[in-house]
């Protein structure tokens, strides 16, 4: 394979619950994109995929697997790695910390529709990381608890329908987050607003389909902000209304203001 495709850069396996293992002679060198989702077997004997050797992989995907509790073994993943996408691993518990901590170019990670995830590993996530994307993890409790604060780096955080998490955002949070997104939690009534405080470098904050959040934080919103989205909020919808809603003084000062 690696003779007749060696220039191949992105390559995607879906839905193939059979497959087995990759073409005999290996995957190619030039490879920087890679997803896997849906191949059970293949999956099961990731032991013998040899990626580490990849020395072009940028991007790796991995989803809909029933039977990994923790994911990524150690020098599965080369430290070339800089996105990955852990997706719809039913089973899923927690990260496995060497595995994760040996990608040391890592700048993205998202771990999405893992009902059984509960924690972040306490160790911490590479100090690269720049974008971390938490979605539908419905046992995960927090996420201060991984040293996330340490992540000096990190810009981007996106928190989507994770319903234990006793406040949102969490306070501890690194002041570096210019990007936040709360989305889809269907009983979130209040902002954390010491969480929010320490964000003293946030532009950008979407809040979307959280229909029992009362009201913005006393405290308001850091004075950093350039935009603010608000999107199927009714309650929220009523009180930031331009000039009249009650908390409307809160957010006047923001230059980009969406709300529908």
């Amino acid at each position: 394979m690696r003779s007749v495709l060696y220039s191949l850069e992105e390559l995607v396996i879906g839905n193939c619950p059979k497959l087995e293992s990759f073409p005999e002679g290996g995957l190619p060198l030039k490879l920087q994109r890679l997803e896997i989702v849906g191949c059970t077997e293949l999956i099961n004997r990731r032991n013998q995929w040899n990626l580490y050797c990849l020395p072009s992989l940028l991007h790796f995907k991995i989803g809909n697997y029933r039977h990994a509790e923790c994911f990524p073994e150690e020098s599965l993943l080369p430290p070339t790695l800089t996105s990955l996408q852990i997706v719809d691993l039913s089973n899923l518990k927690s990260l496995e910390c060497k595995g994760i901590q040996h990608l040391t170019s890592l700048q993205s990670l998202t771990v999405y529709g893992c009902p059984e995830f509960r924690l972040l590993p306490e160790e911490g996530l590479p100090s690269s990381l720049t974008s971390l994307c938490i979605w539908d993890l419905q046992n995960l409790e927090s996420v201060v608890n991984s040293k996330i604060q340490q992540l000096a780096n990190l810009e981007e955080l996106s928190i989507c329908n994770c319903p234990k998490l006793k406040s949102v955002p969490e306070e501890g949070l690194p002041s570096t987050i210019t990007s936040l997104k709360i989305w889809d939690f269907a009983d979130l009534e209040s902002l954390n607003s010491k969480g929010l405080q320490n964000l003293t470098s946030l532009k950008d904050m979407w809040i979307r389909s959280c229909p029992k959040l009362q009201s913005l934080p006393e405290e308001g919103l850091p004075f950093s902000l350039f935009t603010l989205g608000i999107n199927s909020c009714p309650l929220l919808k009523k009180r930031c209304k331009q000039e009249k809603g009650e908390d409307w003084p809160k957010i006047s000062h923001i230059p980009g203001i969406l709300i529908y």
